[in-house]
């Protein structure tokens, strides 16, 4: 029979968790169903590029849904970089821009908006009134802070091991101990997964705002700004925290509250596990990569293979010690017979110490499939992310993902020498004091470096996947670009297994042209499925991305006409679909004089 946890009786406070939790799974069809299809922008007045004769008297932005306007999300510069004074408003999928007064010259809007599935998208677009004006003035570079980076890497990896070694604290009472455990082992396995959930609950709520603070380019004093804590509720973060924290509520309720484990209970449990786990598959790298199905069931295998093998490892690292405390403190005392001979006066306890060897025994099975689904999962991702053996060491995601693997190795050789040798030897004499004691030192080294592993990826979150641009053909010894004498820029910039030769011509502010050819690794013209897609951004001064339409001319050969009105650092982006599910993007960073 299970036994008593506690004198609470667990039906309201179940019936309370299942409709949190259904409210949360509400709000996530509601808010990230759509997460891959965000609104677009279908049309603006004036259209982009245009020059007008006199200024327009709103400006206006249509989508293919309804939007919001973001706090700041609007903003009018003109061709020096200052802002213009204007107002904003969305209706319904328009959002019209009211500027106070526009002279002559360049106007450039850079638009950020929420789009209906509580996700922001950003974009541009410029004009010109009169005549198109040439920058004077480079608007200084924007970073974001070192600060506010390595806190948001420590606290999404504070709260993935807090999540995860929950969830998996209560899917290893459930599955291997099947809620028959021993009191004392099973009131550890629930205190741990309490102060897991506690902590991963508190991560995610200092996410929030650290989002923020991230996107905004500003520093941790931004901490002090109660909007930068209300900011992000509607976003990404707020939806993290919101089924993170129902999950686990209907997860712990189900798991421990109960005075009996029943099968609806203990699937009520595993459902709460995968609430929670799912809210990190739905805001990652993942969502931005296809086919969607495929990548986000594989990213929620992974999630849940980690989760099981962490929470598992704890939960057997207390079950061992347990065990290993009634082997070595109950072994059999000598005693002295009649005839001074030595009789054993008391057996060790064989019941359950054997029980523990049978779900040490469930346990090593269970593990054999989760490297399995870990491999799988892994190589999928991998592949679809950074889409290039190159991106490995080129890009900072790849060569976190190195370490990320070679730490992975290494949990897996743990694992197997716990799998075939600690554990049949186990099995084979459970009451053995040796065994246990490797198993507890074995169990201690791997669960460390599955904490390791879980650091790294703290950091993979926030890494980018894209590899960075070669330095283009006319650059000099000291690295500043032939662009800065207004030359034109020749680069050769990597696009997955492929590459892209681009010109810019004249490379200087105003309007270039852009001609580029996408190449195999063999030099040879590569025909997309369809034509490529070009914008160009400034991130210093929040401009774009600025889409420009593209026309071939010849064999995988391309022309593009681009208006640069602003000194500074652009950013030509180039993405092209060169298979039903491969669109790579390429980008070059070009200085504008």
């Amino acid at each position: 029979m299970i036994q008593q946890l506690g004198p609470r009786s667990p039906g309201r406070a179940l019936v309370r968790a299942v409709l949190v939790a259904a409210a949360a799974l509400a709000f996530l069809l509601a808010g990230s169903a759509p997460a891959w299809a965000h609104a677009e922008l279908i049309g603006t007045d004036p259209a982009d590029g245009a020059l007008l004769p006199t200024a327009p008297a709103a400006i206006t932005l249509t989508f293919s849904e309804p939007v919001a306007v973001d706090d700041g999300g609007i903003r009018l510069l003109d061709a020096a970089g200052t802002e213009l004074p204007s107002t904003s408003q969305a209706v319904d999928n328009r959002v019209v821009i009211t500027p106070q007064s526009l002279g002559t010259g360049t106007v450039i809007v850079s638009w950020r908006v929420i789009s209906a599935d509580s996700h922001p998208i950003a974009g541009g677009l410029t004009f010109a009134v009169g005549q198109r004006s040439a920058a004077t003035v480079a608007v200084p570079d924007a970073q974001s802070d070192l600060a506010v980076s390595v806190a948001s890497a420590i606290v999404q990896a504070i709260a993935y091991l807090g999540v995860l070694a929950a969830c998996g604290l209560i899917a290893f009472d459930v599955l291997v101990l099947r809620g028959q455990g021993e009191a004392g082992v099973r009131a550890t396995l629930r205190r741990l997964s309490a102060w897991s959930a506690g902590g991963g609950v508190l991560a995610a709520l200092l996410l929030l705002p650290l989002t923020e603070l991230r996107q905004r380019y500003e520093s941790l004093a931004g901490l002090a700004d109660p909007a930068a804590w209300t900011a992000q509720l509607g976003r990404d973060a707020g939806l993290t925290l919101v089924l993170v924290g129902a999950g686990l509520l209907l997860a712990w309720e189900a798991a421990w509250a109960v005075n009996q484990r029943t099968a609806a209970s203990a699937g009520a449990a595993l459902a709460g596990c995968g609430l929670a786990i799912g809210a990190f598959a739905v805001v990652g790298h993942t969502r931005g990569y296809g086919p969607v199905p495929l990548v986000l069931t594989a990213d929620l295998v992974h999630l849940t293979v980690a989760a099981g093998w962490l929470g598992g490892l704890v939960g057997l690292g207390v079950l061992v010690r347990a065990t290993g405390r009634a082997v070595t403190g109950r072994r059999p005392a000598p005693a002295r017979g009649a005839a001074g001979t030595l009789t054993a006066t008391r057996s060790l306890p064989r019941s359950r110490v054997e029980a523990a060897a049978v779900a040490l025994s469930r346990f090593s099975t269970l593990a054999a499939v989760l490297v399995a689904l870990l491999a799988v999962t892994g190589t999928l991702l991998a592949w679809r992310i950074l889409g290039s053996w190159s991106a490995l060491v080129q890009t900072g995601y790849g060569q976190a993902l190195l370490v990320k693997l070679g730490l992975v190795g290494l949990v897996v050789a743990t694992a197997g020498y716990n799998r075939f040798r600690v554990t049949p030897a186990i099995v084979a004499g459970p009451t053995a004091e040796a065994g246990w004691q490797r198993l507890r030192r074995s169990v201690t080294v791997e669960a460390g470096l599955l904490v390791a592993v879980l650091a790294v990826t703290g950091w993979l979150v926030n890494a980018s996947p894209t590899p960075p641009t070669e330095p283009s053909a006319g650059a000099a010894a000291d690295g500043s670009s032939a662009a800065a004498t207004g030359s034109p820029v020749e680069q050769t910039v990597a696009l997955g297994n492929d590459q892209i030769r681009l010109r810019l011509t004249p490379a200087t502010a105003g309007v270039n042209s852009l001609e580029f050819t996408v190449v195999d690794a063999g030099g040879q013209p590569v025909s997309p499925v369809s034509d490529p897609e070009v914008s160009v951004t400034m991130p210093a001064a929040g401009v774009g991305p600025l889409t420009r339409p593209v026309s071939a001319t010849g064999p995988g050969a391309y022309q593009a006409v681009l208006d640069l009105p602003l000194s500074g650092q652009w950013t030509i982006a180039i993405s092209v679909r060169t298979s039903e599910f491969e669109e790579p993007t390429a980008r070059a960073e070009v200085q504008i004089p």
